[in-house]
């Protein structure tokens, strides 16, 4: 796999993973649940090991008493960062780990409902990102989009900005002429895995292949 590792003019981009919600929908936080013998996060940080040339800091915004999460974080050289206040919402997160992130840096957001996104497929997300650093970068099967995203410095402003319950979305839905999309068969990048159901249905596949 090669590896975009050169931003022009400026920082490599981050790395932004949301772990501060409650996940009623999934009955327990989903860093933790696990599918196919690992946990979420765990999935998610073997996929960022191998990414890890391709970005600069890997922030984890999660909840204090989130201790076992912490320590996989800060061992895989990850910076922990607490959300006091996760009813707040996920923007509240990302504005917390933007807080910590010099400017001007752009950031790949990466939502941990989403562990089995390919490392190939997160490295020509970056690809083109670096191609384009102006543009946000979405994956996309051709129909719609998924995660995980790049958001280029410019957003920060945005999301300061944004209604807080709003999201990264909104910076999306104001600037669809700024978006770029890479095609992938990449099945994960849509599979919100926030549900037992949907849960059960991903662990099933996996059992296949």
């Amino acid at each position: 796999m090669t590896h975009p590792d050169v931003f022009p003019s400026s920082p490599p981009p981050a790395l932004i993973c949301l772990l501060a919600g409650h996940s009623s929908r999934m009955g327990s936080p989903k860093q933790h649940v696990l599918l196919g013998g690992r946990t979420f996060l765990e999935h998610l940080l073997s996929r960022v090991d191998i990414l890890q040339h391709a970005l600069g800091k890997r922030l984890f915004v999660g909840q204090d008493r989130d201790i076992s999460s912490r320590s996989l974080v800060t061992a895989a050289g990850g910076i922990w960062v607490v959300n006091h206040h996760p009813d707040d919402g996920p923007l509240s997160s990302i504005r917390l780990a933007l807080e910590r992130l010099p400017e001007p840096t752009g950031f790949l957001l990466w939502p941990i409902d989403h562990p089995l996104v390919a490392p190939e497929t997160v490295s020509g997300i970056l690809a083109a990102a670096a191609r384009e650093p102006d543009f946000i970068v979405a994956p996309s099967d051709g129909t719609r989009r998924g995660h995980p995203s790049f958001f280029p410095a410019w957003a920060r402003e945005e999301l300061f900005a944004a209604p807080l319950e709003a999201g990264a979305r909104w910076v999306m839905h104001r600037h669809p002429d700024r978006i770029r999309h890479v095609l992938t068969c990449d099945p994960w990048i849509r599979r919100n895995l926030n549900t037992p159901e949907l849960l059960a249905e991903a662990a099933r596949e996996l059992e296949d292949r």
